[in-house]
């Protein structure tokens, strides 16, 4: 039987918590290493002039670069939940746009983040100002309160709204433990799809694409019922203005 990524179905983060005893927390010293190394590798591509080799985080950068690069330009990204910065290295390589660019992470990872990239902004909140687009890439799962966060990166009116890789389906929303990373349990959300949809809708934004990606190694596969019909779906949110998505002119 192969090793299952994700266990439980909770009500909250708290009971993810209570029922299993590992370390809630994301990071852990291998992880950090092997973000660190992903960082560097994609660093020095960037130096080569290079993109960086396949992987299965590809999918996501793909999308993000193909809507990026059709957005006038120069960009103001925030990208919440984006690490050290990878998606920045992505984007450098991948698209001709003119970025200004800000990562929301925790603390640790922004120290980490700002000693790699000087050029991007590292902070641990929500800036309250406006960007062209605003990044959720395999993030919005990890928010406890994920609707608030929702609510702060829309306050500034981003013309542009990116979800990759959140695990969607016709279940009802619910929490559970996901356990791939060694010696953590970390607890996180698998919406109910249409309800994120319609957060976003009561906050001013149409749904302009969704799209599924392939995780072979990480699926729902042993769950049951509608639960078991989850998938890491992509999501892209524009303003309801229909002139506010415009291709580079």
């Amino acid at each position: 039987m192969s090793k299952i990524t994700f266990d439980g179905q909770y009500q909250t983060f708290g009971e993810v918590t209570s029922a299993n005893p590992l370390p809630p927390d994301y990071h852990s010293e291998n992880l950090v290493d092997s973000i660190t190394v992903l960082a560097k590798t994609r660093l020095a591509c960037r130096e080569q002039g290079m993109l960086p080799k396949p992987n299965w985080g590809n999918g996501r950068e793909n999308i993000v670069s193909a809507v990026l690069s059709m957005l006038n330009k120069p960009l103001s990204v925030l990208d919440i939940g984006g690490g050290v910065g990878t998606m920045y290295f992505s984007l450098k390589a991948s698209c001709d746009i003119e970025l200004d660019y800000t990562v929301m992470e925790l603390p640790t990872t922004c120290e980490m983040g700002r000693k790699l990239l000087p050029e991007v902004k590292f902070v641990s909140g929500v800036p309250a100002e406006h960007f062209d687009a605003v990044t959720f890439c395999s993030a919005l799962q990890y928010f406890e309160d994920y609707k608030s966060i929702i609510a702060e990166a829309l306050q500034g009116l981003p013309d542009t709204v990116i979800l990759t890789d959140t695990p969607t389906g016709p279940a009802d929303t619910f929490s559970c433990a996901q356990l791939n990373i060694a010696g953590r349990a970390i607890p996180i959300w698998v919406f109910n799809q249409t309800e994120i949809i319609e957060l976003f809708e009561a906050q001013g934004y149409r749904l302009r694409m969704k799209a599924l990606s392939h995780f072979p190694f990480h699926n729902f596969d042993n769950y049951e019922g509608n639960a078991s019909k989850t998938y890491f779906t992509n999501f892209v949110f524009v303003e309801n203005d229909p002139g506010s998505w415009l291709l580079v002119r």
